[in-house]
């Protein structure tokens, strides 16, 4: 039997791409349980080294299995960071 762990996939990208993501999310079987926008306050010098330009954000809390998670993650590696790299951070937490 498979491990039944629930992640918890936070996700933090440039003011815009918070839809885009969500619905390449749910194609993968991982919901979108909550987005909003943020606005951080780190300063310009933090934001160069993490390699997002502004301090507006869309943040994405979603839940999937830890399968889906770990696979989603892989997937954002391998398709879309070529295209968007730079644009934002995710990770998961175990629950």
């Amino acid at each position: 039997m498979g491990d039944n762990s629930i992640m918890l996939v936070l996700t933090i990208a440039e003011r815009g791409y918070g839809k885009a993501l969500a619905e390449f999310y749910t194609e993968r079987n991982v919901a979108c349980s909550y987005q909003c926008m943020g606005h951080g306050t780190a300063s310009s010098e933090l934001l160069d080294v993490l390699g997002i330009g502004s301090d507006e954000k869309d943040i994405l809390i979603s839940y999937a299995s830890k399968s889906n998670a770990e696979r989603l993650l892989y997937q954002i590696v391998n398709e879309i960071q070529e295209d968007s790299y730079g644009n934002g951070i995710v990770f998961n937490l175990p629950m």
